[in-house]
């Protein structure tokens, strides 16, 4: 497990150094090298997901879920149409490998749907910074 913490922080950097060199020289490629990362990311959540953590009951049929975390990673300006079906789709693909019919897409909407709501709730006095 240390070895997928480790992978996906080497990730996130990867992906926060690319945007970040964007910013400063305004090159594009940076730009489409951290969507490259950032479909790898999908595609090893999903991976790590139905491999993994679909397998592991903690107990009384409690199932670690770690795809919610690529909705909230999702960026914060983006319209609440598109994030819910950015998140349905996601969690048809988890249905589809787990065979659950459903559940994960309806979960997932629902928690993109409120996604913007729980922002509001913790967001700073100040708001966030868009960049």
């Amino acid at each position: 497990m240390i070895v997928l913490r480790l992978l996906f922080a080497f990730i996130l950097i990867t992906i926060v150094v690319c945007l970040g060199v964007y910013l400063l020289s305004q090159d594009r490629r940076y730009l489409r090298f951290a969507w490259q990362v950032s479909k790898f990311l999908f595609v090893l959540l999903v991976l790590v997901q139905v491999l993994i953590l679909n397998n592991l009951e903690i107990g009384a049929g409690i199932y670690p879920m770690l795809y919610p975390l690529f909705i909230l990673l999702l960026p914060i300006e983006m319209a609440t149409v598109t994030l819910m079906v950015i998140s349905f789709f996601f969690g048809l693909t988890i249905d589809a490998f787990s065979n659950t019919f459903g559940l994960h897409a309806s979960a997932a909407v629902v928690f993109a749907f409120f996604r913007p709501l729980i922002f509001k709730l913790f967001a700073p006095r100040d708001g966030f910074e868009t960049g």
